[in-house]
């Protein structure tokens, strides 16, 4: 696509610039043609000469950080999960605690000798 691209463009600007001078030639190397040479230096970045190859690499590059915006998101949610299991241990713990306390009342009192 590119390349069909690149050799109409430089047909086009040939029979452009020297549709006069080939009907009067004897010779296959007659004309000097400067704008291949620049042409094909803008068309060695095929993104910049074509639309549909540029849209391709917009397209992956999206798809680039997408990908690393879901894979953050998804490392987020781990780190979430993680918490929530270490919330729900301390929690579980001290509930623990609390039913151990309250079996026994004085434990405090006895503990720091206020007795």
């Amino acid at each position: 696509r590119v390349a069909i691209n690149f050799l109409d463009m430089i047909l086009d600007e040939f029979e452009v610039i020297y549709a006069h001078s080939i009907s009067q030639s004897s010779s296959d190397n007659c004309v000097d043609f400067p704008e291949l040479e620049e042409r094909m230096e803008e068309f060695q970045d095929p993104s910049s000469s074509d639309a549909v190859e540029r849209i391709k690499k917009d397209m992956y590059e999206s798809e680039k950080v997408l990908q690393k915006n879901v894979d953050a998101i998804l490392e987020r949610g781990q780190k979430l999960e993680d918490l929530i299991m270490q919330s729900e241990q301390l929690s579980l713990q001290t509930k623990m605690m609390y039913k151990s306390v309250n079996k026994s009342p004085g434990w405090f009192d006895e503990c720091c000798g206020l007795t």
